[in-house]
């Protein structure tokens, strides 16, 4: 049987008290290509409303350590540097 996609959030902000919020974006993507579309897509929304969360770096599969044990597929966001704990905005496309 071929994979099908979900996209998960993964966002937390200590300057507002969020912590650890996790998210399904609705649908269920056909093929990874839709589902990382869908991620970058929800991480450009979330961009655009233009919060300055001080200096952050882009984070993807390499560099991001989710707080579960599941490999994704895909990863988007960004994270303070240095201080991921403190905040961080992220997309992960998991195959399901």
């Amino acid at each position: 049987m071929r994979s099908k996609f979900i996209v998960l959030s993964h966002y937390s902000n200590e300057a507002i008290g969020e912590f650890d919020t996790v998210g399904v974006l609705p649908g269920v993507y056909e093929s990874l290509e839709d589902a990382k579309a869908a991620a970058d897509a929800a991480l450009a929304e979330d961009l655009s409303n233009g919060i300055d969360h001080g200096e952050v770096v882009r984070v993807n599969e390499s560099t991001c350590v989710l707080p579960f044990d599941l490999a994704p597929a895909y990863v988007v966001g960004e994270a303070v540097d240095g201080y991921f704990a403190g905040y961080h905005n992220i997309y992960a496309v998991f195959a399901v």
